[in-house]
């Protein structure tokens, strides 16, 4: 007995290790059981495809794994919104509590309902993303049912991806509905959210930065633009790492402009890299170009090879404001 219970525990070990475990029924929680598409949890609810972390204490619920490989395109997608007392509808100053990290508004006595990825291999242990890859805009805040939506690039050694959500404050219950992952596998664009089109509160492929906002685009009603800095202080904005592979060709498009009552220099700069640290120091100089950026709106074209050795391309904006940043792998040349 004590064998097969060995054997039963190495068999289901290697189905583990070999994604043949329960995997994430990615179809908006339309069931009714747990069980499909969540770890073991107590105290926590789905009925009629809602998700419920009940107020009265501290609930966490982490979806069960979903297949992905590494550097895969992926958009998470789901609604939720909060039952309680601490909304921004009530609380208008939540908003400076949006670009702070999940840790951050904990420290400050601010804690909300979030969520967060994870990234796994396939011995199940987790995967670090780039080193300076932060995750902030993941505060669920508000009382009306919204959508959320994550695009990123998972990291190399990546075998599942999982979220996990949290009711961080006991007086709210936080409702989660239409949970699903998509990978995207024929994007326009290399980079994600090139035309920063997710909207104002999605700072997908631009997690980032210091002193940047996207904001409604004013010479075009419904679009969005990336801006860095202000006329009182500087800013940036550092994209996410772009998977690339040496000797592809890429084009860069842009459309930017120096931002507005700013005096000093203002640059996009290409940072090429050999892994996923995407370090400043870890910079090879091989495809450093720099842009420098006018006061006048210019838009343009560069094209370029992907040196060898070369696997992520990641842009920085500073002091620039930006209607576009198209990354774009070009057909190579007919011989």
């Amino acid at each position: 007995m004590q064998a097969k219970k060995l054997m039963m525990g190495a068999a289901f070990c290697c189905a583990a290790i070999l994604g043949t475990a329960q995997e994430f029924k990615n179809d908006g929680l339309q069931g009714n059981s747990l069980n499909a598409y969540f770890k073991p949890v107590e105290n926590v609810t789905l009925e009629k495809g809602v998700l419920t972390l009940p107020a009265g204490a501290l609930h966490q619920v982490t979806t069960l794994p979903f297949p992905a490989k590494g550097l895969e395109r992926v958009l998470l997608s789901f609604r939720a919104r909060i039952k309680g007392p601490h909304v921004i509808e009530e609380n208008p100053q939540y908003d400076r509590l949006f670009f702070l990290s999940e840790w951050h508004r904990r420290n400050q006595g601010q804690p909300l309902a979030c969520w967060s990825v994870i990234f796994r291999n396939r011995e199940g242990k987790i995967v670090k993303p780039a080193a300076n890859f932060s995750q902030f805009f993941t505060a669920v805040m508000s009382s009306e049912m919204k959508t959320y939506r994550e695009e990123f690039h998972t990291p190399p050694e990546t075998a599942t991806v999982e979220v996990v959500f949290k009711n961080a404050n006991k007086e709210d219950a936080l409702l989660i509905e239409d949970l699903k992952f998509t990978k995207v596998d024929a994007a326009p664009t290399l980079n994600v959210n090139p035309e920063f089109a997710f909207g104002r509160d999605n700072y997908s492929g631009w997690n980032v930065g210091n002193n940047y906002r996207i904001t409604d685009n004013p010479e075009f009603p419904g679009k969005f633009r990336l801006q860095a800095g202000t006329a009182n202080a500087d800013g940036y904005a550092r994209g996410d790492g772009i998977p690339v592979t040496p000797g592809e060709n890429i084009r860069l498009e842009y459309k930017m402009k120096k931002t507005d009552g700013i005096e000093k220099n203002a640059r996009l700069v290409i940072f090429t890299y050999k892994d996923n640290l995407l370090r400043d120091d870890c910079q090879t100089g091989q495809l450093s170009r720099v842009f420098g950026v006018g006061s006048k709106t210019t838009e343009g074209k560069y094209s370029f090879v992907v040196p060898d050795g070369i696997t992520l391309l990641r842009p920085y904006l500073q002091n620039a404001t930006a209607d576009y940043l198209r990354f774009i792998r070009e057909t190579p040349p007919a011989k």
